[in-house]
């Protein structure tokens, strides 16, 4: 009996510790499960979703056949074929939400050139993975009926080993870890470059024979999260810490008890009244578990919680069965956690290749071109900045996007709606809008200094800059606890060496 690929898939998703098919698989599952929110079935957007699970499957199975040998080809190609599949998870799932309107989605002819551009961009990305990989056998077609009955007795049988696995691993959580269920977590970064170094050092620390806390640091869009998924998915850390690795955003979770109820979620507790519940059944597990706290400057911030939210995240750090791996905007550590040491320095910009790396493999500009250099140059290298660019690029040569950055700088990078990773400027306001910035009057002063001054100032010359400098010490200390400059000597304004969208530099009259 042949198998069904979305199965494959969905397991794939959940189970396999190679962050390629993984993150490939994740994708093809949402858009799959998304589309079934609408109101109606469309024959249009289900046969695109039928393709999508169709090319992941068979791109999958053409990896797979590749064995170890990962080239940057196709590293390249598969990267292009992943930013296709999260624009079709991006309309797939805003037609879902926009699913109680009373005409269809699909009235507009706007929309409609969306679908038709979507579906153009999948076959596209299809033909630069089979060309540029040599895959003389990957034609695909609407139905999947040659390639099933060509592999139907391998794929019985890998399927049946893989579920057979899954059933064992089930059996031991359950037998184990008194209900602690898996979790379907982020796919590993697909454009990850450079950082090995870094990312060396986090494995080392989370499999150490002992729990241990691990936090990563830096300015916003900086690739903290990159870093900390890449560390997740990691062959290291899936041997220890298999099944029992947690990803929770607490970018919603603004307030002591909103971080609770996360952490109930993550480990299956309903409703607890306090962080006891959550610990006590941690406490009981007699598996390494690893968690993952994202964003965690968004709970932490406000200072009216923060000595709540620093007892909660102790209260935590001190069970001997779980280690911490926390993400935060800034260059300041929560308080009350033995940190592990040494500590990983704060994120600074890529290096000038895993910069070039990142928007080859997003945007597929020839290396050769002669822009591109001065491109990056311009961004900084830092990692937001280069993707957004790289999206960009996919229908734009790097000559217009430097005319476009001389006329709208920062503005320009956006994927077209609000959201930290996705829109530059509000990565920027972001941190600009920290508590501890706003209770410096001072701080807004010296960043309008220093976006003069892309070099820098000595912390004997800054003084006289201004008109009054009372007040300055605790304003640098504060843009340093965000990661707003980097260090008092060489003071260097956000990543970008010319953004002036929020601190203009025209305003020389600084008080």
């Amino acid at each position: 009996m042949s198998q069904n690929p979305l199965t494959v898939l969905r397991y794939i998703a959940n189970f396999s510790p190679l962050p390629y098919p993984q993150g490939l698989a994740s994708l093809a599952v949402l858009i799959h499960e998304e589309s079934l929110t609408g109101t109606s079935a469309n024959e249009s957007i289900q046969s695109l979703v039928a393709r999508v699970v169709e090319a992941t499957w068979v791109i999958i199975n053409a990896m797979q056949d590749a064995g170890d040998t990962v080239t940057e080809e196709l590293v390249r190609h598969v990267g292009q074929f992943l930013r296709t599949l999260e624009e079709i998870a991006g309309f797939v799932k805003k037609r879902s939400t926009n699913r109680r309107r009373i005409t269809s989605l699909f009235s507009s002819s706007s929309e409609q050139a969306t679908l038709r551009k979507l579906e153009a961009d999948l076959e596209r990305a299809i033909e630069f993975f089979s060309i540029g990989t040599k895959l003389a056998n990957l034609r695909l077609s609407f139905s999947l009926a040659e390639s099933a009955t060509q592999h139907e007795d391998e794929l019985a049988v890998a399927v049946a080993n893989a579920y057979e696995e899954q059933d064992r691993l089930m059996t031991e959580v359950r037998s184990e870890d008194s209900q602690l269920h898996p979790k379907i977590l982020p796919p590993s970064p697909q454009s990850f470059f450079g950082r090995s170094d870094t990312l060396r050092l986090v494995v080392q620390q989370l499999c150490d024979t002992k729990s241990v806390q691990v936090a990563i640091l830096g300015s916003g869009g900086i690739g903290k999260t990159s870093l900390a998924l890449a560390a997740l998915h990691h062959p290291d850390c899936v041997r220890l810490y298999g099944l029992h690795r947690h990803f929770i955003c607490c970018e919603t979770a603004t307030s002591k008890e909103t971080f609770i109820s996360a952490l109930a979620t993550a480990f299956d507790i309903e409703a607890p009244e306090n962080v006891g519940a959550i610990t006590k059944k941690l406490s009981q597990l007699k598996s390494r578990v690893l968690v993952v706290l994202d964003n965690f400057e968004t709970t932490w911030e406000p200072a009216a919680s923060r000595s709540d939210v620093e007892s909660i995240l102790t209260s935590l750090a001190s069970i001997p069965t779980v280690s911490i791996l926390l993400t935060m905007r800034g260059a300041e550590r929560p308080g009350g956690v033995a940190w592990c040491r040494p500590f990983i320095p704060p994120l600074s910009s890529l290096d000038d290749e895993a910069a070039k790396q990142t928007f080859l493999a997003i945007s597929d500009i020839s290396e050769r071109d002669e822009d591109l250099a001065r491109l990056l140059e311009l961004l900084d290298n830092v990692p937001l900045a280069v993707v957004l660019m790289a999206n960009l690029a996919q229908y734009h040569t790097c000559g217009e996007l430097l005319g476009q950055w001389h006329a709208e700088r920062t503005s320009m990078l956006t994927r077209g709606y609000d959201g930290r990773l996705s829109n530059i400027d509000v990565s920027l306001q972001v941190s600009l809008s920290s508590e501890r910035l706003k209770k410096q009057p001072k701080a807004h002063a010296v960043l309008q200094i220093l976006s003069l001054l892309p070099d820098g100032v000595s912390p004997e010359n800054l003084p006289l800059m201004m008109a009054d400098s009372n007040g300055l010490a605790p304003a640098i200390s504060a843009l340093r606890q965000v990661a707003l400059v980097s260090t008092y000597v060489h003071s260097v304004l956000h990543r970008f060496k010319q953004c002036t969208l929020y601190i203009d530099p025209t305003l020389h009259n600084v008080p």
